[in-house]
């Protein structure tokens, strides 16, 4: 168990009795972590034992909560110290003498989790307890509550209960799981494709390494209702690539020693159903390494973003010296949605993944400004109804790979004007011999 940090009365005297902060635990012996959603309000189990030879004539619990949670004010045997409104601290005094070796849980103990409360640095709840004996040497369990609401109406109370007392400290915690909510939005990323559907590497040409070049990164909404926000991940993970550090106020860039690179953005406009959009600006450099480098770019929902801490402790995650991370400063634009047409992937899934190369684009599919979500008609005919009544039409049939009727006809009609003029001048040559 962990060392209790807890605001406790000040020079108080040592307790004499032998109290043990019990947990549940799991067959491997670990305490039991419980679990919790944003905003929810949980039931814990928790507990004591006297582990002395002699009788505890009542006990005190001293019971706090650290940022994200809160005690519902409903013991009346019970005083709660609030902060901000919500209660983190609480004392409960019980009548029941506790006898030698036996071991007694609290029943219906409960916290609340903040609406916003974040898995990363949610606390415990961490308990101490007191004999009776010693509070009445503080003057008594009203002098140490002095100035603390009441809660009610209802009563906590012990009850006999079989826990494990693997150790003897008379505090310990009382863990909480907070459990994240879905991230499911139907959003799929896009980008450039191949001519088979699927994401088309991104390629480099020598003549622009080092060079910052935009990156065609973009989304549609395959559901049926607008999306109002939403928060995209873009990131390069080798040495052949670099996605440029934003600017924007809306968005946390990270980079690692020129190996990984990234950012998170929150997307504060409305992604409308079947509608697709690509993010201005997002720009892109290559560098001649022979590391392999990807491309990834997937969408969340921010309130998987916010449970997970946000997106500064999303753009720190554990990467070793040399990672750098930081919101934009707004010297530049917020990082935008343009309405656009851009292909969907043939086989759309959650992360548009790619990878980086040097070589020259290979022209694959790329974004035009536009209002609708599909790419631009083409107008195609069958073969042989081409307007020229004859096979190689433009639209089904084989492609013209000769040379058309009217080029051979211009050149049908130059040999035959050739051949008439060395006739004529052949003749020309013989009557004058015969002269």
């Amino acid at each position: 168990m962990g060392v209790l940090a807890v605001p406790s009365v000040a020079h108080a005297a040592a307790d004499t009795a032998k109290l043990t902060a019990l947990n549940e635990r799991d067959a491997a012996g670990h305490p039991v972590n419980y679990p919790i959603h944003q905003g929810e309000t949980a039931p814990l189990t928790f507990g004591v034992v006297n582990r002395g030879t002699e009788p505890v004539d009542g006990v005190v619990l001293e019971a706090f909560v650290g940022r994200h949670l809160s005690l519902p004010k409903e013991f009346a045997n019970c005083r709660y110290t609030s902060y901000g409104g919500a209660a983190s601290l609480a004392w409960c005094e019980f009548d029941r003498t506790l006898a030698p070796g036996e071991t007694y849980a609290v029943d219906s103990f409960h916290v609340t989790a903040s609406a916003d409360a974040a898995y990363p640095t949610l606390e415990p709840l961490r308990i101490r307890w007191y004999s009776k004996a010693w509070a009445d040497a503080q003057g008594g369990f009203d002098a140490i509550t002095k100035g603390d609401e009441p809660g009610g109406p209802g009563t906590v109370s012990l009850v006999a209960k079989q826990l494990p007392a693997p150790y003897e400290n008379s505090w310990g915690d009382v863990g909480l799981d907070l459990i994240a909510p879905p991230d499911n939005l139907p959003l799929v990323p896009l980008g450039k494709l191949d001519a088979q559907g699927d994401p088309a590497v991104i390629r480099v040409p020598a003549s622009e390494i080092g060079e910052w070049r935009p990156v065609v990164v973009g989304v549609v909404n395959t559901g049926s209702t607008t999306i109002s926000k939403a928060v995209v991940h873009v990131e390069v993970r080798g040495g052949r690539g670099r996605l440029s550090s934003s600017p924007s106020k809306n968005c946390v860039s990270y980079e690692n020693t020129s190996r990984w690179s990234g950012a998170w953005c929150e997307i504060n406009e409305p992604i409308l159903p079947n509608k697709t959009y690509a993010i201005e600006p997002l720009k892109l450099a290559g560098y001649a390494s022979t590391e392999a480098t990807s491309f990834t770019v997937t969408w969340h929902d921010p309130h998987w973003t916010d449970w997970s801490g946000g997106l500064e402790t999303l753009a720190r995650p554990s990467r070793g010296p040399g990672t750098a991370a930081g919101r934009g400063d707004g010297s530049g634009p917020d990082v935008h949605l343009v309405a656009t047409s851009l292909p969907t992937p043939r086989d759309p899934k959650r992360s548009f993944v790619t990878t980086i190369e040097l070589g020259e684009d290979d022209g694959s599919s790329s974004p035009s400004p536009s209002g609708s979500a599909s790419p631009s008609p083409t107008t195609s005919m069958p073969a042989g109804d081409d307007g020229s009544g004859g096979e190689g039409g433009t639209g089904g049939g084989l492609p013209i790979t000769g040379p058309s009727a009217l080029s051979i006809g211009a050149i049908g009609g130059g040999l035959l004007l050739a051949g008439m003029l060395a006739i004529v001048l052949t003749r020309r040559r013989r009557a004058g011999s015969a002269a």
